[in-house]
């Protein structure tokens, strides 16, 4: 169980930076579909290989393996992130401080959805929590699984939505629909884990 909760852990920044991106970098096309399967692939990959090198360092320099493997997970999230019909989002990112112009429509987008962005995480903390507290209350890990379910179930659910064309406050209802499911799954695999140890 502790070993789950660290590999958790290790996948929720990149999970995270891939929400994001999707957010700010809406337009993948079909290219979703493969890469995002294959970034989770790969960056379990390197987690396992960070478990691993861990384990035979007994520990040492764990704290170094896991930024490094934090690192090139998030490196891999965004190197392997597709835009359908333009530069890849580095080229975008360096080209948007390079023209003003792109920066500012840059800044003012992320200033629309900022908002909405707060707002969709406020969901899913709160979730999490009410869901820690009413079904994972006593149990080691409970309160980080909770917490990451809620969140990444507020802003999957929230994504989802908008990605229909929906905008405004419905995204943000479906984002707590979709958070209160996740919450509700992840908490019941941690209570029925930590009732079979």
């Amino acid at each position: 169980m502790n070993n789950l909760l660290k590999f958790m852990a290790a996948l929720a920044p990149s999970t995270l930076l891939l929400l994001i991106l999707f957010q700010i970098f809406p337009y993948t096309g079909l290219g979703r579909i493969l890469t995002t399967p294959l970034t989770y692939m790969l960056n379990i990959g390197v987690i396992g290989l960070g478990f691993l090198i861990v384990h035979l360092l007994r520990h040492r320099f764990s704290i170094a393996v896991w930024i490094i493997v934090g690192v090139v997970t998030l490196g891999i999230t965004v190197w392997l992130y597709p835009q359908e019909n333009q530069e890849h989002i580095i080229y975008q990112i360096s080209n948007a401080f390079g023209n003003r112009q792109e920066f500012l429509s840059l800044t003012q987008e992320l200033q629309k959805r900022g908002a909405r962005l707060f707002w969709t995480l406020m969901i899913g903390i709160t979730v999490g929590l009410i869901g820690r507290f009413f079904l994972a209350k006593n149990i080691s890990g409970g309160l980080i699984a909770s917490l990451l379910a809620g969140i990444i179930g507020a802003l999957v659910g929230n994504h989802f939505f908008e990605y229909w064309g929906m905008r405004g406050w419905f995204s943000l209802v479906f984002a707590f629909f979709a958070s209160c499911a996740l919450v509700f799954l992840v908490d019941s695999i941690v209570r029925s884990a930590n009732s079979e140890s």
